[in-house]
């Protein structure tokens, strides 16, 4: 659907709102607040999505479906912590009311991404490691497996598990080979573990796949560097800049490899460059090579 069907939706279920015949109270009305509160969310219409939603609930408190959602809406807004709360409330009422069935998986999915996102990685990967193990019993959620032995891995590796999160990553485009993000950050946990080779091979298969995200181009381009491939380097640098101009990382990058192709004039704007997009390390680059001392320059 979109924004005009959502609309159109809103309007649709406020007019059923004031019929005499609507739903004096009960889990019709509360469906008809809950539908309301999906399309305002859909809508970026928060405030409003969380207005209906809490009429939903105290309409009919036993509403899983309602608590999952407020939850999208404070993951949304980057509150996690209410996130958590309203995610725990379904997955505790799908357990009290024995339906451990589609709804209580996505509020478990959904709460391990909002412990990922407070930084809670045991508790997320506790979440997704559940999910990933019930899901030979919920067909429903087959679509979410690669999605949750994904974000599995990016937890296991901010814990330090790196081993853990390569098999999780593997695993994830094993599932579906067209998953850009899971070669993507194997291709991370490669070029941290210093195989820049098997980087580089994990970046070009994201690319293949996804040939417009600027930090994949940026990434392959410091493993070309730190193989001393500083043409492909500076190829991928400038693709990262073409998608993104205002990359300051990949114009000081740039700028250093071309430092190292003694191709001093366009290391020096490079360099001047990410120091007016506010990359102090160029600063220093620039004193420290050419022993020149540059103010960034005032950008809008």
């Amino acid at each position: 659907m979109n924004n005009k069907n959502y609309r159109e939706a809103v309007e649709y279920l406020s007019k059923a709102l004031q019929l005499p015949e609507k739903p004096e109270k009960g889990l019709s009305l509360a469906a008809v607040y809950n539908l309301r509160g999906i399309a305002y969310t859909e809508l970026g219409e928060n405030d409003k999505a969380l207005e209906d939603f809490a009429i939903a609930i105290e309409t009919y408190p036993d509403y899983v479906e309602v608590y999952n959602n407020r939850g999208r809406v404070y993951y949304n807004l980057g509150e996690y912590d209410k996130a958590v709360e309203n995610y725990s409330r379904a997955i505790d009422q799908d357990k009290k009311h024995l339906r451990l069935e589609k709804k209580y998986h996505e509020a478990l999915y959904n709460r391990g991404l909002a412990f990922f996102g407070k930084g809670e990685y045991e508790k997320a990967v506790e979440d997704f490691t559940n999910v990933i193990e019930d899901i030979a019993e919920v067909r429903s959620l087959e679509s979410k497996q690669a999605e949750a032995y994904n974000f599995r891995g990016l937890a296991y590796s901010r814990v330090g598990q790196k081993e853990k999160a390569i098999e999780d990553f593997t695993r994830a485009f094993d599932l579906n080979p067209e998953f850009w993000d899971a070669y993507f950050n194997r291709g991370l946990m490669f070029f941290d573990d210093g195989e820049y080779e098997k980087a580089i091979e994990d970046f070009s298969q994201a690319i293949r796949l996804n040939p417009y995200s600027e930090e994949t181009y940026f990434n392959r381009g410091n493993c070309y560097h730190m193989t001393g491939e500083y043409q492909n380097a500076i190829d991928d640098f400038s693709k990262s800049i073409g998608l993104n101009p205002r990359n300051a990382d990949a114009f000081y990058s740039r700028g250093i490899c071309y430092f190292h192709k003694l191709e001093y004039e366009k290391a020096i704007l490079d360099l001047k460059k990410a120091v007016d997009l506010g990359d102090h390390q160029a600063k220093e680059a620039l004193k420290r090579y050419f022993n020149i001392k540059y103010l960034a320059l005032s950008l809008s």
